[in-house]
């Protein structure tokens, strides 16, 4: 199963503002509504996920499959949304499910964590022209270092890039 990190940043890689706005073009939440249809799923963190649930984001996405990464024991399983204690319990539950690549969806925390754990084979950014002078970061502060080999870019729109690359993996 191929997992992805699929999220818009601002280009000094900002995924959200320090009071969780993402002030997002149209064009990129239909590019990211799309590639979860698409796939069907999508792996979130905790907070990231109750944030989604309280705007209704779920519904714009198409219902997918819901995996809640936190460490909380306080919600429980449903048929379409499962709550595990870590990364690769939640990849274990997408795969147990059937699909064949797996969406990380944010936030930060979760962010790292699969890039710690080395579960992301590629990583999809919509950039946005927006600098934040402070905000959510994609990744949290760590010593991880990724080698990255460019897929492909895309114009979304007049000032929006979309990046594609893949994660090598040195063995």
């Amino acid at each position: 199963m191929k997992t992805v990190l699929y999220i818009a940043t601002t280009l000094n890689g900002y995924i959200a503002t320090t009071k969780d706005d993402a002030p997002w073009s149209m064009e990129v939440f239909e590019n990211y509504y799309t590639y979860i249809k698409q796939t069907g799923n999508i792996i979130v963190g905790r907070r990231t996920y109750e944030i989604m649930k309280d705007v209704g984001e779920f519904a714009e996405l198409g219902n997918p499959f819901t995996v809640v990464v936190t460490s909380q024991n306080i919600f429980k399983n449903t048929e379409k949304t499962r709550f595990v204690p870590s990364i690769k319990q939640a990849l274990r539950e997408v795969e147990d499910m059937g699909f064949t690549t797996a969406v990380i969806g944010g936030g930060s925390q979760l962010n790292t964590s699969a890039l710690k754990a080395g579960v992301i084979d590629e990583i999809e950014i919509d950039i946005e022209p927006f600098i934040f002078s402070n905000g959510i970061p994609l990744f949290e502060s760590s010593d991880i270092q990724l080698n990255l080999r460019l897929i492909g870019t895309t114009k979304i729109n007049a000032n929006t890039l979309h990046v594609q690359y893949q994660v090598i993996k040195l063995h």
